[in-house]
């Protein structure tokens, strides 16, 4: 693990694989770190859902009390 300091002052831990869950059908997913993480420039990412039948736009962030990530759906009309 690698503690990186935001642009905004604040510090995030990077692992180097998280888990989440997609907003839409809750598909269980793992992702890397961004570069936007990596370098320390936002807490920020992004992707679409694995499973063929949901393919759901996403953005991802890391959730530093649980060192998960959380995903958002990009528009929040598509579920």
């Amino acid at each position: 693990m690698t503690t990186k300091k935001l642009a905004e002052g604040t510090e995030i831990i990077l692992k180097e694989t998280y888990d989440f869950n997609c907003p839409s059908c809750n598909k269980l997913m793992y992702a890397k770190p961004s570069l936007f993480m990596r370098t320390g420039m936002a807490n920020l990412g992004g992707g679409k859902c694995i499973d063929k039948e949901c393919n759901t736009r996403f953005t991802l962030s890391i959730d530093r009390n649980n060192e998960r990530m959380i995903a958002e759906l990009i528009n929040k009309n598509e579920v």
